[in-house]
C-alpha cells in the first residue's frame, strides 16, 4: 500500500497536469485562426436576431 504522503503528492501532480491541459486547450481555442472574427460575427448575429425578434413582436401587436 502506498503511503498517504505519496497519495497526496500524486493528487497534487494530477491537479497540476489537469490545470495545465485546461490552460493549453484554452490557449489553442483563443489562438485559432479567425476565432476573434467568428466570436464577433456570432455576437453580431445575436444582436440582429434580437432586433428582428422585436420587429416581429411589434408587427404582431398592430
Amino acid at each position: 500500500a502506498k503511503e498517504p504522503a505519496q497519495w497526496q503528492q500524486l493528487a497534487g501532480h494530477t491537479k497540476n497536469v489537469s490545470e495545465s491541459i485546461k490552460r493549453l486547450a484554452t490557449s489553442v481555442k483563443e489562438m485559432a485562426p479567425g476565432q476573434r472574427e467568428c466570436d464577433h460575427a456570432i455576437q453580431e448575429l445575436r444582436t440582429l436576431y434580437s432586433e428582428v425578434d422585436k420587429a416581429f413582436t411589434n408587427v404582431e401587436t398592430l
